[in-house]
């Protein structure tokens, strides 16, 4: 395991998910870090793909307007793990995009 996604939704999955990455950098310091997230797994050396700040929304209208950007991110995501660019997918939180994300990794072998 030399490639992991990490991704969350909402600040205290961001808070969990940037435990996750020490812990995975403290084992294998090598290990190569990329996701979804905020700031707590930016400080933990994440190279977030997408900020939650951008795709988190309150509200119908909200979750309207911020619908083209998971659409766009999970074509992005499947496009990364069908082309074998991760090892293991770890999901913090948020299931309505999440199990989108599990679905597309698990079709793909991750």
């Amino acid at each position: 395991m030399n490639r992991v996604f990490l991704s969350a939704g909402e600040r205290s999955g961001d808070a969990h998910a940037a435990d996750v990455a020490c812990a995975l950098r403290a084992a294998r310091p090598t290990i190569d870090l990329e996701g979804v997230g905020g700031p707590r797994m930016d400080a933990a050396g994440v190279r977030l793909l997408d900020r939650i700040e951008r795709l988190s929304a309150m509200g119908l209208a909200e979750a309207a307007r911020s619908l083209p950007a998971h659409v766009r991110l999970l074509r992005r995501l499947k496009q990364r793990f069908t082309t074998g660019h991760y090892d293991l997918a770890v999901l913090v939180d948020y299931p309505g995009f999440h199990l989108r994300v599990a679905s597309v990794a698990r079709k793909a072998g991750v």
